[in-house]
C-alpha cells in the first residue's frame, strides 16, 4: 500500500488503489515476491510494476490469506493466496497502470479508498493505514525539507 500527504491545505491523506475487471475492481496493488528476494522489496517492485509509483517501505501492516476456485481446462483447481501488506511512503512518480494487469490506478483520499475497495481484508488494511498515519502525524511538524511527504510538506 503506497500513501502520500496531498499538497492540500490541510494536507490530505491518500493512498493509491488500483482497478481490474473493466474497472469493477478496485485493490491495493499486489503481487509474488521473487526467489531470494525479500518481502519489503517485492513490494515495492510490485507496486512500481501495477502503479508507476516509487516508495519507501516503512513497515509491514500486516497479512491476509484466502482461497478461491478456478476452472482451468483440466478442471477446477483450489487456489491458495498468502498476501503480506507493507506500507510505503511515496516518493516519486505519478499512476501509471501497468495495462497488461491493471486496468486503472488512481489516488484517493484515504477515507474513499476504504469505501472503493472491493475487499473486506483490504478495507480493514487502509482502515488500520489510517490509524496509525494520522496517529502518528496528528502531532507532526514539517521541517519543510525538500522532497518530504508529510503534513505540509514539499511533495505530494
Amino acid at each position: 500500500m503506497i500513501y502520500r500527504w496531498s499538497g492540500s491545505q490541510p494536507p490530505r491523506l491518500e493512498v493509491c488503489l488500483i482497478a481490474t475487471h473493466g474497472r469493477r475492481r478496485w485493490a491495493l496493488p499486489k503481487g509474488h515476491v521473487e526467489a531470494g528476494e525479500a518481502t519489503e522489496d517485492a513490494a515495492q517492485r510490485e507496486v512500481e510494476e501495477e502503479t508507476g509509483l516509487q516508495g519507501v517501505v516503512e513497515r509491514r501492516l500486516g497479512r491476509h490469506e484466502y482461497w478461491f476456485v478456478q476452472r482451468e481446462p483440466a478442471g477446477v483447481v483450489r487456489i491458495h493466496k498468502l498476501f503480506h501488506v507493507c506500507l510505503l511512503r511515496w516518493r516519486e512518480g505519478e499512476p501509471t497502470p501497468q495495462l497488461d494487469e491493471v486496468d486503472d490506478a488512481r489516488w484517493f483520499p484515504i477515507d474513499e479508498a476504504i469505501r472503493k475497495a472491493s475487499y473486506d481484508s483490504e478495507r480493514r488494511m487502509l482502515e488500520r493505514a489510517r490509524a496509525l498515519l494520522l496517529e502518528a502525524d496528528s502531532g507532526a511538524v514539517d521541517s519543510g525539507a525538500a522532497g518530504s511527504n508529510t503534513p505540509g510538506g514539499g511533495s505530494g
